[in-house]
This record gives structure tokens, sequence and C-alpha cells, in this order.
């Protein structure tokens, strides 16, 4: 995550704590996958000291998803349908800097270590409007360079 700048070490002044939102997460393991063994899983919902959660301050925008009956009804009407899918789509989503410390976690590579601040600069998923804004992202992607 941290090659991809998926996420960025950035060191926290005592007294800006409690301007940043610590996302609790943890591991998942998956010895048979092909693609990725471990993925964190992010709990946007969990409570902190002050008994709220990040979801709860976010606005979760409307399902840009078309109803699955209508897709395909709307097939019907040709010969050939493509459907494709987009890698890792939350994380190609860049959010801007000034949100990344909403999405603060700490981190270490190793129990020895000492732990780290790092702030998450991608849609992460586990937060209320991340399906809203990676596929408005790709909606807007779409009318900007549709024609290329």
């Amino acid at each position: 995550m941290i090659k991809s700048e998926q996420m960025r070490k950035v060191s926290i002044a005592s007294q800006d704590y409690r301007s940043h939102y610590f996302l609790p997460h943890h591991a998942v393991v998956k010895e048979s996958s092909t693609t990725t063994h471990v993925r964190p899983v992010f709990n946007a919902s969990a409570r902190n000291t002050a008994g709220h959660s990040l979801n709860e301050h976010l606005m979760t925008g409307p399902n840009l998803l078309p109803q699955l009956i209508l897709v395909l009804a709307h097939w019907r009407c040709y010969p050939v349908a493509f459907v494709a899918d987009v890698s890792k789509m939350y994380l190609q989503v860049r959010i801007h800097p000034d949100d990344w410390k909403f999405q603060s976690i700490l981190w270490r590579d190793d129990p020895k270590k000492k732990i780290d601040n790092y702030v998450l600069t991608t849609v992460t998923f586990g937060s209320g409007p991340s399906a809203f804004l990676a596929n408005r992202t790709l909606k807007q992607l779409a009318i900007d360079e549709g024609e290329k």
C-alpha cells in the first residue's frame, strides 16, 4: 500500500491527534487467493472514545448503479454484451489531501518496531460513501474522456 501511495506515513503532533480520525483495522488472510493473500479491512462504523463513528458524519450519496433487471432487459436489445471490471477500483480513486486526516491508521510492519502514523489517500472500503465516490468518479471519467 505504501509503494502504490495508497497510504502515506505522517507525523502528528500530540496536540493535533484530536483533528484526526483513526480507523480501526485488521488483516484478513486468505491463503487460497492467487492475487491478494492478505487484505486489510477498515471499520469506519467503529465509535471513538467520544462515541462517534466516521460513517455517521459522512454523506453516503445516492446509489449510482442501475437496477439489475434494467441492465438485463437492456442487454436483450443487442446480440453482444461487454462486461468489464475495474481492478481495485476504490484504491484507484484518490481523495483530497485535506481529507486524509479522517482516514488515519496506526501501523507497523513488525511487532518489535514502534507504531507509526499513516493516512490513507484513496477511497477506503468500509466507509459509507465509498461506493458512491468510486462510481461517480467512473461516471465523470466517462464524461471527460469518453470520446477518447
